[in-house]
């Protein structure tokens, strides 16, 4: 037998991955060979190649002491040790194999590895330079070089070692994917998605690639590509922990919190440790309003790393949404000493309380932000992205009854002065210019859904002109139902935007809008924030019925019926007065019926004063309101709604209790009512009251539509005369006070008198047709756009303006 040609033969195996036949002729070479190293290093290989690493040094150490000048063996013998972590013991071998050849690319290659492993860069980076001495075009050490220059901030090195390497090896996954990486770490997207599609043309199979594409993708607010590649990393390693947290994350962005429970849940199940699976279940149970159980995964996320910034900031948010400011404020803090952050610290300027404790404490609050806000503009700090940063809208303000208009100015120009971008013009965005064609409209808001906003302006979008109007709806990401859907149907265009400022407001301004509607602003960051930009020749706001003070806004739509005289001084807007509503709303549907109170929990002995609004509301001025009427009708109880946490009824009650000592018998507080049980209990009540300073607009008009009588007072501002605005239009002025008093007289003469209530009941319903599916409000507000773009194109003042203002 030819040993040698048998060696050969054998070797072929080995090379091709026949290990059994392979094996099975290097044990028999050795038995006719006992001295012959080469059978012995080979079966050593095949060993360690099966795991076996014992019997794997000891066969490659009996080839060496047959032969100790084979580099090769040594080679081997220094895979074998740093296989089992014996890092040491194999660079001593690779060493050795390089001193018995010094042109041993790999084994300078497999030396950088080991002194990697321990932890050495300077020694690893020198081996595999070595390596390329001798193998310039090594691709895997030019990579690994990478890698290690990376790691120590040399970032420009570490990309041409990179770029060298795919050069080298133009099917290199493993490199494109690090440059993929490292573009990534440097905010170079476009490149990073570049480099990780290359690399997924080359290994279809990685799922770290899918994840890290995912994660781009995710940053970019394209929800759907990231969403696919989460979904493809997930079926390529269903243990990637970290890609199933990425999922949801990015399921949650999508508006799918529900959704995304379950894959954080799934992370978790593998990976019990993992805090961002924890902070990202608190976020979805804070979207769903889930609070306490929200509370309790940030608070495990936090003992799993007491330094996540992140976790203590989403808390924070979580307890000033329960009017926990103090809680709040604690947390907030522990995130600055963590990581510094003037955006928070802005937020933490801002906070106010959710339900005060009297009217004193309310202008405290207001006074204290004032100064604190001018403080923070003094210290020349700014912010590049305030609704990430801050993310705050001051909505509470709303609810304090005074004017505000300076407030809202002062905010404005803070923000201005702290971020100048904030005042971004959309390149497209051209004015004295002739307009040609229909007018464009551009209609925005997160509320588009079965929500107050969308069943405000569902029907006026589905009525104004297509002759006279392109329609575009920008949503965002999440709830969709019937009325999203028929909205979507009535537009010609309805686009998704990206949950980022510079992105949204790139986005619409591509559109070359002549008018641009917020049909709310003050209810949601993102919006406000881009409210800021000029992204329409025409901008115009009307939800949320205060002024905000922002100079982009040119008009503020609101109807005469509602408003004060001076209503003008008011408005850092130019104010329009509609002679209608400007709705064109749909009658809700009421039951035909009275339902039993027992449906609801609520006793039939007792008179009922229902109050459908949120505690929040319910201005301290009120409390000596329900007081009166309490103390006046011996059987009176107040029915109110307890919220979206029980900590509301609790803060509420402390207060009350003030004026109503025995407030827990007089007051029965309901939990959250289905849309149909909400409507249905307006029938119920004896008598319906509006809050004061900011009334009921939404919820008004569907006690009219049942032809319900609500008591309202006109404050001095329009958020607390919507209701009184509606009575102006059916002509109907029964249950509009004079002062609070005469509030509390109507209140009780409501209750008490069957006969008069009646009454009102038949003047509602029979006026009430002025309110709903009124097609001349959505003519009306149709000349008005016809007119303010005009205006807007000629750049001069239009007489026909001047009717509304």
């Amino acid at each position: 037998m030819d040993i040698t040609e048998e060696l050969k033969r054998a070797v072929s195996y080995h090379q091709t991955g026949q290990l059994d036949l392979a094996e099975e002729m290097y044990v028999r070479l050795n038995q006719l060979q006992k001295l012959h190293p080469d059978p012995l290093h080979l079966l050593g290989v095949v060993a360690y190649q099966r795991g076996k690493i014992k019997p794997a040094v000891e066969m490659i150490q009996q080839a060496i002491r047959i032969n100790p000048d084979n580099p090769v063996y040594y080679y081997s013998l220094g895979n074998t040790y740093k296989e089992n972590g014996q890092h040491g013991n194999a660079i001593t071998c690779y060493l050795k194999a390089i001193d018995l050849r010094p042109d041993y690319a790999e084994a300078y290659f497999d030396l950088g590895t080991a002194y990697q492993n321990l932890n050495q860069p300077d020694k690893a980076i020198s081996a595999y330079r070595g390596a390329l001495i001798i193998k310039p075009e090594f691709a895997e050490a030019l990579n690994n070089v990478g890698l290690l220059l990376k790691k120590e901030g040399r970032i420009d090195e570490a990309l041409q070692c990179f770029k060298q390497a795919v050069q080298a090896y133009p099917e290199f996954a493993v490199a494109y994917y690090n440059l993929g990486n490292l573009f990534k770490d440097c905010g170079q997207p476009d490149q990073a998605i570049f480099n990780y599609e290359k690399a997924l043309i080359y290994n279809p199979k990685s799922a770290g690639t899918y994840n890290n594409l995912g994660y781009i993708y995710l940053a970019q607010e394209n929800l759907t590509e990231a969403i696919n590649c989460f979904k493809k990393a997930i079926e390529l390693d269903p243990a990637y922990a970290e890609a199933m947290h990425n999922m949801g994350n990015a399921l949650a962005k999508n508006g799918q919190s529900k959704d995304a429970i379950g894959f954080y849940d799934r992370a978790l199940q593998i990976r019990p440790d993992l805090p961002n699976a924890f902070n990202g279940l608190g976020n979805a149970c804070k979207e769903l309003e889930r609070f306490d159980e929200a509370i309790d995964y940030f608070q495990k996320a936090l003992k799993l790393n007491p330094r996540f910034a992140e976790a203590y900031n989403n808390l924070g948010l979580v307890y000033d949404n329960l009017g926990k400011i103090e809680e709040a404020r604690m947390c907030y803090e522990k995130m600055l000493e963590i990581k510094p952050s003037f955006g928070l610290e802005v937020r933490m300027a801002m906070q106010l309380p959710l339900i005060y404790e009297s009217k004193e404490s309310m202008t405290a609050a207001r006074r204290k932000l004032q100064l604190n806000l001018a403080s923070l503009k003094k210290r020349g700090d700014k912010l590049k992205d305030p609704h990430c940063e801050v993310g705050t809208t001051n909505f509470g303000l709303a609810f304090h009854g005074r004017d505000e208009k300076r407030i809202r100015q002062e905010i404005a120009s803070f923000y201005l002065a702290v971020c100048p971008d904030l005042a971004w013009e959309a390149p497209q965005c051209k004015k004295n210019q002739e307009k040609a064609g229909k007018i464009k409209i551009g209609m925005i808001t997160r509320f588009l859904y079965d929500h107050t906003i969308g069943n405000l302006y569902q029907g006026l979008i589905q009525h104004l002109s297509r002759d006279k109007f392109h329609i575009v709806i920008f949503r965002f990401p999440g709830k969709s139902d019937q009325i999203a859907k028929a909205i979507n149907a009535a537009a010609d265009e309805v686009v998704v935007l990206p949950n980022a400022l510079k992105k949204a407001r790139e986005r619409i301004g591509e559109f070359s809008l002549d008018i641009l509607f917020y049909l709310e602003l003050g209810m949601d960051p993102l919006t406000y924030f881009l409210a800021f930009s000029r992204l329409a020749p025409v901008q115009i706001k009307r939800g949320f019925q205060i002024t905000m003070g922002i100079p982009a806004i040119d008009y503020f739509i609101s109807s005469n019926n509602a408003e004060p005289p001076d209503a003008q001084d008011h408005y850092f807007e130019k104010l329009i007065r509609l002679k209608r509503t400007g709705y064109y709303y749909y009658r809700p549907k009421i039951e035909s019926s009275i339902p039993a109170r027992q449906r609801f929990g609520l006793q039939t002995k007792d008179t009922l004063y229902l109050c459908p609004q949120s505690l929040f509301k319910l201005h301290p001025d009120f409390d000596t309101v329900i007081a009166n009427i309490l103390s006046r009708d011996l059987h009176g109880k107040l029915i109110l709604l307890e919220g979206k946490h029980p900590y509301w009824k609790t803060l509420y009650l402390r207060r009350l209790n003030r004026v109503v000592p025995d407030a827990n018998n007089r007051i029965q507080f309901l939990p959250k009512l289905t849309r149909n049980d909400f409507v249905a209990l307006f029938l119920v009540a004896d008598a319906v009251l509006d809050t004061i300073y900011l009334s009921g607009g939404n919820t008004s008009l569907e006690c009219f539509a049942a032809g319900v009588p609500v008591v309202t007072w006109p404050s001095p501002l329009l958020p607390g005369r919507l209701t009184y605005g509606f009575y102006r239009q059916m002509g109907v002025s029964d249950c509009v006070a004079r002062d609070l008093d005469d509030y509390v007289n109507i209140a009780w003469k409501l209750a008490n008198d069957k006969k008069w209530r009646s009454q009102v009941s038949s003047k509602i319903k029979a006026n009430s047709v002025k309110l709903f599916e009124d097609i001349e409000a959505v003519r009306e507000l149709e000349e008005f756009f016809e007119v303010a773009v005009a205006t807007s194109y000629q750049d001069e003042v239009n007489g026909n303006v001047a009717r509304w203002l």
